[in-house]
């Protein structure tokens, strides 16, 4: 039963990340080339942080797959890029896309293990 719980409620924390990447993709396309929002990458930096913590944690716990380790080290990746400030936003979108579509594999993934 905890097991079940704990499973559903990652579950739910991957798929509100995965709608917060969304929208910080959208947003990092409204804005021309290097002339990001301070803010805004803030808040990617922050969004993946959070979701490289939940990955992790999900990682010590009894399932665990290769593909929440390979995310979880693109998170942390797309973190330190950001923080960097130096990728582009065409490579920043793009990151933000294959971050997103990743963690929507492993919903699905623990969807179908459920």
């Amino acid at each position: 039963m905890h097991d079940t719980f704990h499973q559903q409620h990652f579950t739910q924390l991957l798929k509100k990340f995965s709608d917060r990447l969304e929208d910080l993709l959208l947003e990092v396309r409204h804005y021309e080339p290097q002339l990001l929002p301070v803010e805004l990458l803030d808040e990617i930096a922050t969004t993946t942080g959070e979701l490289m913590l939940v990955l992790k944690d999900h990682l010590s716990g009894p399932r665990t797959s290769e593909l929440s380790d390979k995310v979880a080290s693109h998170a942390r990746h797309l973190r330190e890029d950001v923080r960097s400030r130096e990728l582009p936003n065409e490579q920043l979108a793009l990151a933000i896309r294959n971050l997103s579509e990743e963690v929507s594999l492993i919903i699905r993934e623990d969807k179908r293990a459920a």
